[in-house]
């Protein structure tokens, strides 16, 4: 079995293929997929399309879902092989809780929340107005 990967820097909403090749042995060849070591679902809408000597996924639109291990597994009346690659798909950071203008007096505590997700791991900064009506900000050193 040749050796397969897919492509870097796959973005969500975009398209990818991959293909599992078998290079030499007794035909039939049978083909079969996993995803995180289990058959893949149909609710990943994931595309196969099979010949004597290949198995291709197709992947119309790729979400966060598609992301994990697909393995090719490929099997005849002699032997069984496998391969094994990694799908990343990059997310755009999306809140899941977005913070919210708050005021409190001076001195008191004061707790902010905020959540987001996506792929890799969106990173959170903090920026607080210079002025109370300026659209010029800074980064907020926050302190226990």
């Amino acid at each position: 079995m040749s050796p397969f990967n897919f492509p870097p820097n796959l973005q969500e909403g975009s398209r990818a293929q991959v293909t599992c090749t078998v290079t030499s042995g007794d035909l039939p060849i049978y083909f079969s997929w996993l995803n995180d070591g289990e058959p893949l679902p149909s609710s990943l809408r994931i595309e196969e399309r099979v010949a004597e000597f290949f198995s291709l996924l197709v992947f119309k639109e790729l979400s966060s879902r598609h992301s994990g291990k697909y393995t090719c597994v490929a099997t005849n009346s002699a032997a069984k092989v496998n391969h094994t690659t990694e799908l990343l798909v990059k997310v755009p950071p999306q809140w899941i809780f977005e913070p919210q203008d708050v005021t409190t007096l001076l001195g008191n505590p004061l707790n902010v929340h905020c959540e987001a997700k996506g792929f890799p791991p969106p990173r959170v900064t903090w920026l607080r107005a210079r002025e109370r009506t300026s659209n010029d900000y800074q980064p907020l050193v926050i302190g226990w």
